[in-house]
């Protein structure tokens, strides 16, 4: 099948976007890998009736890191994010998640905004978010807000987006210290969808007093299923992190762990 008719624009500015969507309402949608919405459109599943190419808009680009916080604007490619050597040194964990992020193909095309927005309930990066509570910047091109990972996904690809509102960069709290983290998913192939997948990080601090998060997410037409199972993975992660040889000296870490499912 092909895409049903649709306009197509080509934004210059994070304002022009905003106004596009204010004037087209829902009917209109950001396109930038494509690698979710072109697919659904061929299928007829979505049919936009206008596209906003957000490709030029060199504001939604680039990797910073300050004060904290590791910021990824919306429109960078995950290929950029698994060479960064400023993610690699300060998230770590965002790496060991987009090695399961589909193929390098897609990966080449794909951006964090794209995935966040689209919020598939197997996919990685949106569980990293809500594993590192990770705050979600919005603008409706006069104000911008932060919204926390933890409220920003409602329900399968359901977000509190609302029409005039674009995703400008997801900031993630970066933990100092020692800090490992893990991530594991079980997929009928590589490079599926997972129908299961969990992540963990740790910390012990100079004081030797741990810190530990572990999030695990399961697709909802598998839940009763793998219902048990994905917990033992989210345990499993914890379980190889808090066995690591440099944590050996260092008392036993309570684990807190998350349901991120849909059910």
């Amino acid at each position: 099948m092909k895409a049903a008719d649709f306009d197509y624009f080509r934004a210059s500015s994070v304002t022009e976007v905003c106004r596009i969507l204010s004037e087209r309402g829902a009917g209109a949608k950001i396109i930038a890998g494509g690698q979710s919405l072109v697919p659904m459109m061929a299928m007829r599943l979505t049919k936009p009736a206008a596209l906003i190419d957000i490709n030029d808009i060199t504001e939604l680009q680039g990797i910073d890191y300050s004060e904290g916080r590791l910021e990824i604007r919306a429109a960078t490619h995950q290929c950029d994010i698994e060479v960064s050597s400023t993610v690699r040194e300060h998230c770590s964990i965002l790496l060991k998640a987009l090695h399961f992020v589909g193929h390098s193909q897609t990966r080449n095309r794909g951006t964090l905004g794209g995935s966040m927005v689209h919020a598939d309930p197997s996919a990685e990066l949106p569980l990293v978010s809500v594993l590192l509570d990770a705050e979600v910047m919005v603008t409706d091109g006069s104000a911008t807000d932060a919204i926390p990972a933890t409220e920003f996904f409602l329900a399968p690809m359901i977000t509190t987006l609302t029409p005039e509102q674009c995703v400008v960069a997801v900031r993630f709290p970066v933990w100092q210290g020692r800090v490992g983290s893990g991530f594991h998913e079980v997929s009928p192939r590589v490079g599926d969808f997972a129908i299961v997948s969990a992540a963990a990080q740790i910390k012990v601090d100079s004081a030797r007093s741990p810190q530990a998060k572990a999030q695990a997410q399961q697709q909802a037409d598998q839940a009763g299923k793998y219902s048990k199972l994905y917990l033992l993975k989210a345990v499993k992660v914890y379980s190889a992190l808090t066995n690591n040889p440099a944590f050996r000296n260092y008392p036993k870490m309570d684990m807190a762990l998350f349901y991120y499912g849909y059910t």
